[in-house]
């Protein structure tokens, strides 16, 4: 089966959702396994560790989702659903797809994104920091290409506008520094993004005037090169040369939650302290690189002050931060042992020194040793994953870690420009992850 060709499962329900699955895809085992694209009238989703199967779709406005459907699924499949939206429902039909030219820059998106979301980097052992500028500026010369996905230029100006600034100096680095074929695709990228992002952002953004000067001076000069990035990245992996990642092994994680009791006959600790321990995020709950990323990172205690105790819990930051960029840090509290499934406490955690910390008021219970510390950002709130869904945690953040570093070494890896998709060649931002664990 050739990639993004495949057997695929169209359904219609009765309130008209329609869904696109390929056959041979596998359920997923946790939320980190899908990358998924919000497009227009749909969402759209990749399996991370399935990239090659045709994405899945989920679409709840057919008329804005046929502008890409045949450009991402074929005509074949673009036909079939038309023809399943005007029959009875519910129904399902199985259809041959030949997928449209959009579906490799579309899966590569979705795994670019997937990686932006998922990268925790620093503080977590082997893993490189994320240069989050070089890829949110390939991700958003993605976007641009994939218009008829967004109804729009919208989702590319969201990611270039903050990095107009300095997309002009990147592009002059490339012609000027680099040399042979690894210039020509640092330049191919760049090169990209600015065309994208003048055609995309708003002039007033800061440095847009630079860029459509820029543009007009490579024009002049008659310097093309191509928008499509499907070559040469295994020239910057040559140059950068080594074989510093090739054993580059997670070490397993360590468990979760752990905690003690401390009881007042417990000489090392204060008299007043009931409970102590530490747990670690969860990640689904959170902005990417906002929290240090390190196991267990939440400390927290429990204290009693006048007959009445106090829970408080501090963790990391990811980088230092000036208070007004600080984000609102909340968190909320679980006892396993508790008849209904809702948080003891929640409270806010405010940004002090390169910490997030608060306390708040704890009603006495039982077993205070067994608390459960939720950390999370409104923007990511999901239901608590607590019992066995929170003891599965350190292998869920395994996996995504053991697919981020492979694809790190990989990037010293020659791919066929010919035949490999392109969602196996590395990122701008991964080569030069590489390149920095190769300087250390």
């Amino acid at each position: 089966m050739t990639a993004h060709n495949g057997r695929v499962e169209l359904a219609i329900e009765e309130n008209g959702l329609i869904t696109i699955r390929d056959t041979a895809r596998r359920e997923p085992t946790g939320v980190a396994d899908i990358a998924r694209l919000e497009a227009a009238g749909g969402d759209i989703v990749v399996g991370v560790n399935e990239p090659e199967l045709v994405p899945s779709a989920v679409l709840d406005d057919l008329s804005r989702a046929r502008e890409w459907l045949a450009p991402v699924y074929g005509e074949r499949v673009g036909t079939a659903i038309d023809e399943l939206a005007g029959g009875t429902r519910p129904r399902t039909v199985t259809v041959e797809a030949e997928c449209g030219p959009l579906v490799a820059p579309l899966v590569r998106l979705a795994f670019g994104s997937w990686m932006h979301r998922w990268w925790q980097a620093p503080g977590r052992g082997e893993l490189p920091a994320l240069d989050v500028p070089l890829l949110e500026i390939e991700l958003g010369a993605l976007a641009w290409h994939l218009q008829p996905c967004f109804g729009g230029v919208t989702e590319a100006a969201e990611l270039l506008r903050p990095h107009t600034r300095v997309l002009g100096d990147l592009v002059r680095s490339a012609r000027e520094n680099s040399v042979g074929a690894a210039g020509e695709t640092a330049a191919e990228v760049l090169y990209d993004a600015l065309r994208s992002a003048v055609d995309s952002v708003d002039d007033a953004a800061p440095g847009f005037t630079d860029l459509e000067r820029l543009v007009e001076e490579i024009d002049a000069q008659e310097i093309r090169v191509r928008a499509e990035t499907s070559h040469g990245h295994e020239a910057i992996a040559a140059l950068l040369g080594g074989d510093a990642l090739a054993s580059m092994v997670a070490e397993v994680l360590p468990s979760l939650g752990r905690a003690r009791y401390l009881g007042e006959a417990d000489s090392e600790e204060p008299p007043a302290t009931i409970a102590a321990g530490d747990d670690t995020v969860d990640w689904l709950q959170l902005e990417p690189r906002v929290l240090d990323a390190r196991e267990n990172n939440v400390t927290w205690s429990v204290t009693a002050r006048g007959g009445e105790w106090e829970l408080r819990a501090r963790v990391p930051a990811a980088v230092t931060l000036r208070p007004p960029e600080a984000p609102r840090i909340w968190a909320r509290a679980y006892a396993p042992d508790h008849p209904l499934p809702l948080p003891v406490a929640v409270w806010a955690l405010d940004y002090r020194d390169g910490h997030f910390e608060g306390v708040t008021r704890l009603a006495p219970f039982r077993a205070p040793h067994t608390l459960a510390i939720d950390v999370y950002t409104e923007s990511q709130v999901h239901p608590p994953r607590l019992g066995d869904e929170r003891r599965n945690l350190p292998d869920e953040r395994f996996a995504i870690d053991r697919l981020l570093i492979g694809r790190v070494a990989d990037a010293a890896v020659q791919p066929n420009a010919t035949t490999d998709p392109s969602y196996k060649r590395p990122f701008l931002a991964e080569l030069a992850a590489y390149a920095a664990v190769v300087a250390q």
